[in-house]
């Protein structure tokens, strides 16, 4: 317990005490009025600053506190995962422009690197549209045939660290009555787990 040394007869007085020291003991001493108005409200802060954090409170904080727990958890498991060593797919280019094409079959080769330090599994590769179909190829293996649909499900194809594929996309603009301006996309799925799958955009202008 704190004391203090009372202004008017010099004893020393528990601080709580003292205004009530200073009413009782000295009631006629003028001079003891501020000192007294001053304990009062150093004690009504005193007070203040000791109050219970409310049930409300203790929540919010607690919540504050299990939100910046799982935020640097996460971003120190993030950090970790990075420095391990993963495949990283590279395609390109990531889009093609054909450009003024007359109908019938036009065909566009893209490369796709194995940027990371494990091999690259290629797991799927399907197109948007019926008119549009994909090969891999890779130290001699030829994938099958891909399009929008009936794709083989078990299929995958393992490139090396620092090699790269070709992928050979064709458009057959007889297999669809679209004429003019067309958008079609080739879709590659792997194991890349920051892209799992990359989606390579293709335009053209069918001449009619």
């Amino acid at each position: 317990m704190d004391y203090d040394e009372c202004p008017v007869c010099g004893i020393n007085v528990k601080v709580d005490n003292m205004p009530r020291h200073l009413k009782n003991v000295h009631p006629n001493d003028g001079s003891t009025k501020d000192y007294s108005r001053m304990v009062e409200e150093k004690l009504r802060r005193k007070r203040s600053s000791k109050a219970p954090m409310s049930p409300g409170a203790k929540k919010v904080v607690a919540a504050i506190v299990i939100i910046a727990i799982l935020v640097i958890s996460i971003g120190l498991l993030y950090t970790w995962y990075v420095a391990l060593d993963h495949p990283s797919i590279e395609v390109s280019p990531t889009d093609y422009d054909f450009g003024n094409i007359p109908r019938g079959v036009s065909t566009a080769t893209f490369q796709i690197w194995n940027s990371g330090d494990v091999d690259l599994k290629l797991t799927g590769v399907s197109t948007s549209c019926g008119c549009t179909s994909a090969v891999v190829k890779y130290r001699g293996i030829t994938s099958p045939i891909f399009g929008m649909h009936n794709n083989p499900s078990d299929w995958s194809m393992n490139i090396l660290p620092r090699e790269s594929a070709i992928l050979e996309v064709r458009y057959d603009s007889d297999l669809h009555p679209d004429s003019g301006a067309v958008q079609r996309a080739v879709y590659i799925k792997s194991n890349d787990p920051f892209n799992p799958e990359v989606q390579v955009d293709l335009t053209a202008n069918v001449m009619t």
